[in-house]
């Protein structure tokens, strides 16, 4: 497995344990290795020089090269505190024979036949397991409190009944596939499998679903490519040019200046980001002896409460030209490549003598889990009049972000042989809620001040890919000199069957690289996301005795939720694949949204041309707010800042 970090800082945490180890070993010895003081006896040693030297120390150090002509996408989108930008590009394998080989290479070994000697033993390849949990809870509840009203200040709004009521409505949207846990041991994947399978057998009107899905769709629809995100983000999270630096001084009359107020308590952002390359075993020609099962899931869903209540009494116009936009994208791409048909054309008149074998007694398992979980709360209470002459306000704009990239990049075969079951799964989850119920008044006369609230503008975005790399169906029954090749190994005996040199599906190579295994084989990618924001607002304006009225610009939406994940399952470089027993193949997907407790239908590629949908808000009153019927007792937290930052 590669990762994107720097290997330096890598090598050093991995090792520095031992550093301190072998700190503390030596301050505990009682006794140390004897040496011999240096004699005056005779003339010194000269001191060798550079040139004299065996060996020529390098200048630079670098990482561990393993000459793979493959290197994991760079981070450069991911976001950065310097950079708050983020664009998400589904992972490709893009490799050809050339670069990694089509399995292992060989050297004529000058034979002439396959019993001249017998089978060559190979080393076998190792297991995979890795399992990263990632969750961030951010509790930012702040209290703003602008001059010295006469009034009682509220508190921050409690949403922990509201949120239980999206919860429950989210639960509910994605279906029993969207909450479908899988458990970690080897014993647990099969019966998960099989319990999957039943499952989807009861599902009703998913968004696509078959043994193999292929294309794009975007909240229901088939569309020719994905949508970007950065279309859609927020301009306060798009990538900007800094400014130009300036020494000129700038001078302010307050008498001369009117009163500006900015106050922003949204701009939110939370992004979940995984990608999963799975590369570690991959054959030219699978074989099982007994099942083949394979899975392709993915269960996307966004909730949206915002409904908003804002007094018909409030001085500033409503901007209700700003949307919502929640949308789902998922993308299947199954690839066949045909490694074997390359290799006979470059050698045409080569057949196998003999092939290596490498033996893994029992099972083999993959196992690749993230789960990515965030939480935030920006319940912002907001009391203020106008004062000095530009001061801003800002109680939102929040970041936080979970990234994992995985690559494992193994060993490639000629020929893999499953004695057992083959176990194929790719499970994509992804889930956003977001609470943006705001309350906007005013208290007293506030005649004479502008300007503009903002209550939406907010992003929901789920992105999901699964690519496949291998033969979109089986073969079904076993050739004979498979048949004979399963009972020989069962047996002990690693000869190759005569039938596999005259096997044209081989040619082009004398000696095949194959690999054994007598257990199941357990490949599983499994990825779930989830983004909770609850932003529900209370803006009070009000004017002190100074009577000072300004310009007002206030936000309360403009919240993004990301999730973004990507599959990329290498199983086969050929065409072919045999399976002895059944082949279970099930792909399904499920796009599903509820914005202010109605489902959302599928949107159209005649009337949407952004394709997405787009939710305008409703200024509507308290009345309108969702039933809000207690489901537990979960709380968003429990504390709250008093005037988190302020400038002016």
């Amino acid at each position: 497995m590669f990762s994107n970090g720097d290997y330096l800082t890598e090598t050093i945490a991995h090792f520095i344990g031992h550093f301190d180890m072998a700190v503390e070993a030596a301050r505990l010895r009682q006794a140390y290795d004897p040496f011999k003081a240096p004699s005056n006896e005779g003339d010194p040693a000269p001191a060798p020089t550079a040139a004299a030297l065996p060996f020529t120390p390098p200048e630079l150090v670098f990482g561990y090269d393993p000459s793979v002509g493959w290197r994991a996408p760079s981070d450069e989108g991911m976001m950065s505190a310097a950079k708050p930008f983020f664009r998400f590009e589904p992972p490709t394998l893009e490799f050809t024979p050339d670069t990694l080989g089509t399995a292992q290479s060989h050297t004529t070994l000058g034979f002439s036949g396959a019993s001249d000697m017998g089978p060559l033993l190979g080393p076998p390849p190792p297991s995979m397991i890795a399992v990263v949990q990632q969750h961030q809870f951010l509790f930012d509840n702040d209290v703003v409190v602008i001059g010295t009203p006469d009034f009682a200040i509220p508190a921050p709004t409690d949403t922990a009944s509201e949120l239980a009521v999206l919860k429950a409505q989210a639960a509910q949207a994605g279906g029993p596939l969207a909450n479908n846990p899988i458990g970690f041991s080897e014993a647990a994947v099969a019966p998960w499998v099989q319990a999957t399978l039943d499952t989807i057998a009861t599902v009703e009107n998913p968004t696509a679903a078959g043994e193999n899905l292929s294309g794009v769709w975007v909240d229901g629809q088939v569309y020719e490519e994905a949508p970007d995100l950065d279309d859609h983000l927020p301009a306060t999270w798009k990538d900007q040019e800094e400014p130009e630096p300036s020494s000129m001084p700038i001078r302010i009359d307050a008498s001369e200046t009117p009163t500006t107020m900015e106050a922003d308590a949204g701009h939110n952002l939370a992004i979940n980001q995984a990608t999963i390359v799975n590369a570690g075993l991959t054959g030219t020609v699978i074989a099982v002896s007994g099942n083949s099962y394979e899975l392709d899931v993915i269960v996307q869903t966004n909730v949206l409460a915002d409904v908003d209540a804002i007094a018909a009494d409030f001085p500033l116009a409503a901007a209700n030209d700003l949307a919502n936009v929640t949308t789902n994208i998922a993308t299947f791409v199954t690839e066949t490549r045909d490694a074997g048909g390359e290799k006979a054309e470059l050698n045409p008149d080569l057949v196998p003598l003999n092939w290596q074998v490498s033996v893994v007694e029992g099972d083999m398992i993959f196992f690749e889990w993230i789960q990515q979980y965030t939480l935030q709360s920006d319940n912002d209470c907001l009391v203020m009049t106008a004062t000095g002459t530009t001061t801003t306000v800002s109680t939102g704009a929040n970041a936080s972000f979970n990234g994992v990239s995985l690559s494992d990049l193994g060993a490639m075969y000629d020929l893999i042989l499953i004695g057992g079951n083959l176990y194929d799964v790719n499970y994509i989850t992804q889930t956003n809620i977001l609470y943006d119920n705001d309350t906007i008044s005013s208290h007293g006369a506030t005649g004479g001040n502008t300007g503009s609230v903002a209550t939406g503008g907010n992003l929901l975005w789920n992105q999901a890919s699964i690519h496949n790399v291998g033969p979109a169906n089986w073969t079904q029954g076993l050739p004979d000199h498979y048949l004979t090749a399963f009972e020989g190994f069962g047996n002990g005996d690693y000869s190759m069957p005569a039938g596999f040199a005259h096997d044209g599906m081989y040619a082009g190579d004398q000696v095949l690289n194959v690999l054994y295994i007598s257990g199941n084989i357990y490949d599983v990618n499994y990825v779930s996301q989830t983004n909770i924001l609850t932003d529900g607002d209370q803006v009070i304006l009000y004017t002190d005795q100074a009577g000072k009225t300004g310009d007002w610009q206030i936000t309360t939406g403009g919240n993004v939720l990301v999730n973004a994940a990507g599959i990329v399952d290498s199983d086969s470089n050929g065409s072919t694949c045999y399976v002895g027993g059944e082949s279970y193949s099930e792909a399904m997907l499920i796009q599903s949204g509820i914005v202010d407790g109605q489902p959302l239908a599928p949107s159209s590629p005649d009337t949407l041309a952004n394709e997405v949908i787009a939710f305008l808000d409703e200024d509507e009153g308290a009345d309108d707010a969702l039933d809000s019927q207690p489901i537990g007792n979960v709380s968003p937290g429990p504390t709250y800042d008093v005037m988190d930052h302020v400038l002016a």
